[in-house]
C-alpha cells in the first residue's frame, strides 16, 4: 500500500512540476514575441524583429598577434550596438556573447592553433527598454597564431 501512493504522490509532483514548466515556457515566449514576429524567411520559421535592425555585412579577424583575435565590423548608424558570438566549433554551440557599443572586440588567451568562429549582430532599444537584436551575420573562422 506504502509503494503506491508513494508513486501516486511523485506522479503527482512530476505532473505539477511539468505544468509550471509550460507555464513559464508560455510566458516567456509571450515577452519574446511582442518584439519579434515569426515569419518565414528562406523555407523555415524564423523570428525577425519587429523594428529595423540591419545585419552586419563585413566582419573582419585579424590574428597577428599572439594568443589574441581582434573582431571588427563596420560601424552603422541604424544600431545603438553589437554582439558578438565565438565558439570553438562550427555550430555555435555553447558559444560566449558579448555585447558591446564599440563595433570591435578583442578576445585574448586563445590557445595556439585552435580554431575559432565568429558571428555579430546589431541591436537596438525598443520603446520599452528592451533590447532587440537582428539577425546573426555568416560565420567567419580563423586559427589562432
Amino acid at each position: 500500500m506504502k509503494k503506491k501512493n508513494t508513486a501516486r504522490n511523485f506522479g503527482q509532483t512530476i505532473g505539477v512540476i511539468g505544468g509550471l514548466l509550460v507555464i513559464c515556457v508560455l510566458l516567456i515566449l509571450g515577452l519574446y514575441s511582442r518584439d519579434y514576429d515569426l515569419k518565414m524567411v528562406n523555407g523555415r520559421p524564423q523570428f525577425v524583429a519587429e523594428i529595423a535592425i540591419p545585419t552586419p555585412t563585413s566582419l573582419n579577424l585579424n590574428n597577428s598577434d599572439p594568443g589574441h583575435v581582434v573582431m571588427t565590423t563596420s560601424q552603422m548608424s541604424a544600431v545603438e550596438g553589437f554582439q558578438f558570438r565565438v565558439s570553438g566549433n562550427s555550430l555555435m554551440f555553447l558559444a560566449k556573447t558579448y555585447r558591446t557599443i564599440s563595433p570591435s572586440h578583442t578576445e585574448a588567451n586563445l590557445s595556439e592553433g585552435k580554431t575559432i568562429y565568429v558571428q555579430v549582430r546589431g541591436y537596438k532599444t525598443n520603446e520599452f527598454g528592451r533590447v532587440v537584436y537582428g539577425n546573426w551575420s555568416g560565420r567567419r573562422s580563423c586559427i589562432v597564431k
